[in-house]
């Protein structure tokens, strides 16, 4: 696995909001040079250029809310889309993503699980796809396959604003592609844009952000400033998932005269979006860390071992086969050795299933501890343990399992004050040239320990191809 950073990126973390504060600064003072010869035209600059940032920073917020509906669904076909876990993985997704109010699974457009469930019972059972206030919004996002951002909408549980971002999901069964459902992310307006844009009308600025709302005749107001927007305001587009919002901005003050007052406003209004800049990456960035972790968690039990930290059948598998051309095509030896615990249910019938345990990660360890680096060694199953040994004469593996095998005899393990002593039975086979395939070397391994065992176990044997 990839080893990956676990730190903000501090020089990052720093430059983006100094080129914010040094640009927004660089184009007020542009502004003001001008300013006497053409107020108004200055004033729609700087608007010009305050909108366009306002709309890359919503955006921005945009991105980092809707990856909570991503994250579901992956988490979701990880475990083929059986939704047992959807309260736990909901907790931790919300814990990275502090705007989302709550996450929902909506099976076949039918909204079944919720979190937190408390104050939203109420949508439990609701069909979106049967709804006429929001089938629209619904099947659009089915139609197009993509993550569509509806709202805001009053909602049926608790009467209040919120966006609504969709996810169609979507499963292969019988080769076909069919609709699952929908991974949900519910964001309340004032949550969202409280903090973004309430402070602008002590700045002296009108706004309007208009949001997108298929299933209604007019188009929802998300946010507004206390004075009404006039149709000289700079508009620009928000791109939000299969639609698009619109927010509008401009002055309300009558004059702008005072030079220092000038200057003032430009500070503040490039201290402030530096500011944006600055909680944005850095939210951003721990974004990233958190979804390479449970990325680097996921591919962790895909290919190896829980218990014992080795790889599994999958892992060596695909290592095996690898293996197994190159001994082929370029004549290195290779041998593959079958490890198996000796009445190992004994062990666990006398002394308990821990213990059991406790034996496994022993066995593990010791022979992780014998092993070369060009090794690969796997837990194939239960007490069933394999060893691909590669460059590797039939002679030398004999002796380096002999003397695993003896090391392991002479062990006494210790557990709970008890001590347990256990042997293992190895079965050994090299690739031949009449093998097709590396299941065939290992089928003759499995033989030579099935040998091993019915002679008395505690013993190497060998099967030849």
């Amino acid at each position: 696995m990839k080893s990956v950073s676990k730190t903000i990126n501090v020089k990052r973390l720093i430059l983006y909001p100094l080129v914010t504060l040094l640009t927004v600064l660089m184009l007020g003072e542009y502004a003001f040079v001008f300013f006497k010869k053409d107020k108004l035209e200055e004033q729609k600059k700087y608007v010009d250029t305050l909108t366009k940032t306002l709309s890359e920073v919503i955006q921005k917020e945009i991105i980092v809310v809707t990856s909570a509906t991503s994250m579901l669904e992956t988490l979701l076909r990880q475990d083929h889309f059986a939704t047992t876990n959807f309260n736990d993985w909901s907790r931790e997704i919300l814990s990275i993503n502090e705007n989302v109010s709550n996450l929902q699974l909506a099976p076949g457009g039918i909204v079944m699980d919720i979190f937190p469930l408390e104050g939203n019972e109420q949508a439990i059972g609701h069909d979106l796809l049967d709804d006429p206030k929001r089938s629209i919004g619904a099947r659009i996002a089915v139609d197009s396959k993509e993550l569509t951002f509806i709202g805001p909408v009053r909602l049926i549980q608790n009467n209040r604003l919120a966006v609504i971002a969709r996810k169609p999901v979507f499963r292969y069964k019988n080769q076909q592609e069919t609709f699952w459902g929908f991974t949900i992310a519910l964001i309340y307006v004032e949550e969202l844009m409280g903090d973004l844009l309430s402070g602008l009308d002590d700045l002296g600025l009108n706004y309007q952000l208009i949001g997108s709302n298929p299933d209604s005749l007019t188009q929802p107001i998300i946010a507004a400033s206390i004075q009404p927007i006039s149709n000289q305001a700079m508009q620009y587009p928000v791109l939000v998932p299969n639609g698009e919002w619109l927010l509008s901005v401009e002055y309300h003050f009558e004059s702008l005269t005072d030079d220092f007052l000038y200057h003032g406003l430009i500070l503040l209004m490039a201290s402030l979006l530096s500011y944006f800049a600055f909680i944005y990456e850095r939210k951003s960035q721990l974004q990233q860390i958190e979804l390479v972790s449970l990325n680097q968690q996921l591919e962790s039990l895909a290919y190896f071992d829980s218990l014992t930290g080795l790889r599994n059948r999958r892992s060596a598998s695909d290592i095996a086969q690898e293996l197994f051309h190159l001994a082929q095509h370029s004549q290195v030896p290779l041998i593959v050795a079958f490890l198996d615990i000796d009445y190992f249910k004994h062990v666990n019938d006398v002394h308990g299933h821990q213990a059991g345990d406790v034996i496994l990660k022993a066995l593990s360890n010791l022979c992780a501890k014998s092993c070369r680096e060009s090794d690969i060694i796997a837990r194939w199953g239960g007490e069933e343990f394999i060893v691909f040994l590669p460059y590797t004469d039939l002679d030398y593996a004999l002796v380096f399992c002999e003397t695993l095998r003896k090391n392991i005899s002479m062990e006494c393990f210790m557990y709970e004050s008890e001590k347990i002593e256990f042997t293992i039975s190895i079965g050994l086979s090299e690739v031949a040239p009449a093998d097709k395939s590396i299941e065939d070397v290992i089928k003759r391994a499995d033989e030579a320990l099935y040998l091993a065992k019915k002679n008395g176990r505690n013993r190497c044997e060998v099967s030849l191809g």
